[in-house]
């Protein structure tokens, strides 16, 4: 009987595992400024991989991260053709009032042009940060959600028959 009680014992040691071996997940994950934080502090990609995991980081963190990185590539482009729409039309009409000339209507539309076209990639650049920014703010609400410490014995089968785990 002592023999039976020893066995489990070990066994139970043997497949309980203890927090040192992971990550410590004691605070919570959250996004600001399209970075994620933990602790306070900001992750760097070796980071993030090695708190989500492989699966989320190829699938979900990286498409998400490469979506934000174009949007904001797009944005430049846009804002800078808006800027050069409307600065090419405030000069236009200081110009024309410093120097009493008139303005042709066909260089406004143009100049309006010019900035409708430049409108158009920073509407898009706005869309592709926000469906990335939902897909970090999805990481980090699935990882927190993990996070809660809870006490499980479980029972069941491994690799060499009968398992038990005891996970806190």
């Amino acid at each position: 009987m002592k023999r039976l009680i020893l066995i489990l014992i070990a066994a139970t040691c043997f497949a309980l595992n203890s927090n040192a071996q992971f990550i410590d997940n004691g605070g919570e994950l959250y996004v600001e400024n399209n970075m994620f934080y933990l602790n306070g502090m900001p992750l760097n990609d070796g980071e993030v991989l090695a708190i989500i995991g492989d699966d989320v980081y190829n699938n979900v963190y990286l498409p998400a991260r490469k979506k934000i990185k174009s949007a904001e590539t797009i944005g430049y482009i846009g804002g800078t053709m808006m800027g050069v729409g409307v600065g090419l039309a405030a000069g236009d009409l200081v110009s024309s009032a410093l120097y009493g000339t008139t303005g042709d209507s066909r260089r406004y539309l143009v100049y309006g042009g010019i900035t409708l076209v430049g409108l158009i990639p920073t509407l898009v650049s706005f869309s592709m940060v926000k469906n990335g920014r939902s897909a970090y703010t999805r990481i980090a609400e699935t990882y927190n959600k993990g996070t809660g410490r809870t006490t499980e014995l479980n029972l069941g089968p491994a690799s060499s028959g009968l398992g038990i785990a005891l996970n806190f």
